[in-house]
Formats: C-alpha cells, sequence, structure tokens
C-alpha cells in the first residue's frame, strides 16, 4: 500500500476553494439584484398623476344637455290645434308658455356676457312661436348658442358678481352662477313641469323627465324610477 498523497490532496482542495470562490463572485451579481427586497426600507412609490379637474363651465353645461334632452320630448309632442288652450284665465296660453320655455335660455346669454340686466331699459321682444316644429327647431338653435357661450366661460367669471335690474330697483345680486342656476336652469324647469300639466289635461301624453311617467312607463326610455306624472 502507498502512502497517502498529501500534496494532490492540497492542490485538490485548493481547486475547490477556486471553484467557490469563483461561484461566489458570480453570485454577487445575483445578489445585489435582490438587495432592495430585503432591505427594511421600502423604495419611493412613482408620484401620483394629478386628477382633471372638471371646471364650472363643465358640470353646468352636462346638466343643460340633459336638460335640453328632455325638453326636446316634451315639445315634440306639442298638439299645434290646443296653441290657444289654458287651464285657467290667468293662465298662459300652451302656445305662449311653450315659447317661454324655448326662449329661456336666450336670457342666459345676457347673463353671461354682461354684468348686469336691465328690464328698464331692455328692447327684448318675446317671440311668438305656435307650432311643434317651431319649438323643437329654435330650441335647439337657442341651446347650442347657450352651450358655446357657457363653455367659453372661465371660472373666475362665473363666481363674479351680476345684478338682475328695473331702472334703480335691484331685483337680485349674486353670483353669475347663482343667477345662471336660478333664472335659467330652475325657471325653464317650472314652467316644462306647468306644460307637463297643460299636457294631462289635453289628454297628450306626458314625457318621463326624470324617471317614467304614467304615459312612459319604459325606464330605460326615461332613466328609471317610479311614474311621476
Amino acid at each position: 500500500m502507498g502512502a497517502p498523497e498529501i500534496g494532490g490532496g492540497q492542490d485538490e482542495q485548493e481547486e475547490k476553494d477556486s471553484q467557490g470562490a469563483g461561484m461566489l463572485a458570480g453570485g454577487n451579481v445575483r445578489a445585489v439584484s435582490i438587495l432592495p427586497l430585503l432591505s427594511s426600507e421600502k423604495p419611493n412609490p412613482p408620484p401620483e398623476k394629478e386628477p382633471t379637474r372638471m371646471t364650472i363651465a363643465e358640470g353646468i353645461a352636462i346638466e343643460v344637455e340633459i336638460e335640453a334632452k328632455t325638453t326636446a320630448r316634451f315639445l315634440e309632442r306639442f298638439d299645434d290645434s290646443q296653441a290657444d288652450f289654458r287651464p285657467h284665465e290667468k293662465s298662459m296660453t300652451a302656445a305662449r308658455l311653450a315659447s317661454h320655455i324655448v326662449e329661456t335660455p336666450i336670457w342666459a346669454l345676457s347673463i353671461l356676457r354682461a354684468d348686469s340686466f336691465d328690464f328698464a331699459t331692455s328692447d327684448y321682444q318675446s317671440p311668438e312661436w305656435r307650432t311643434a316644429a317651431e319649438f323643437t327647431e329654435h330650441h335647439e338653435r337657442v341651446t347650442a348658442d347657450f352651450l358655446k357661450d357657457l363653455r367659453a366661460t372661465p371660472d373666475e367669471a362665473f363666481v363674479a358678481n351680476w345684478r338682475l335690474l328695473m331702472g334703480e330697483k335691484v331685483i337680485f345680486e349674486g353670483p353669475r352662477v347663482a343667477a345662471l342656476r336660478g333664472f335659467i336652469i330652475s325657471h325653464l324647469i317650472h314652467h316644462r313641469g306647468q306644460l307637463s300639466v297643460y299636457y294631462r289635461l289635453l289628454g297628450i301624453p306626458v314625457p318621463g323627465a326624470y324617471g317614467p311617467s304614467a304615459d312612459d312607463p319604459d325606464p330605460t326610455a326615461a332613466g328609471g324610477g317610479e311614474p311621476n306624472a
């Protein structure tokens, strides 16, 4: 039996050590790549995108468009043969009421374009349309003009002061946006509700406004809800 080769074993161990060192050196690349995962400090999240802010004009325009579509349904059902109908001697005729509904957004231009409106000096003449065709045609035109001016109005103009006058008498004074909502949008809705009563008395099917009506029970046609007229 020969003596053990001590020298050879040492060479073999040195070779293994050398290989291990090489593997560790190569492994350092992988170790560096996972260091952030082992660190107690979390990386900074990406900056959040600033949300897009809706302007005052954009918000009002959405409401105007919705109400305009509803109003169009009412005007399309106007019965020309009942243009002179009035439910009471003090009431407007059906034609005058429908004309008033259509003309209301015209006043919005005075609110948007000027700082005040004075009944005492105005030469405005109310229209006297009498047919469903006239109502629907002018409603589309007037609404388009309103929306055009509305969308061109900056936020600061909506919070600026606006006045409604009768000569020296101040009827209203407040932010332009309040005048627009009160004298135009709410005003129109109010008179459209009156027209629905005229229709019910005349036997004209009443369109759904904020839900189906007794004559338009399909909720998909009027936005859902219970009958409201």
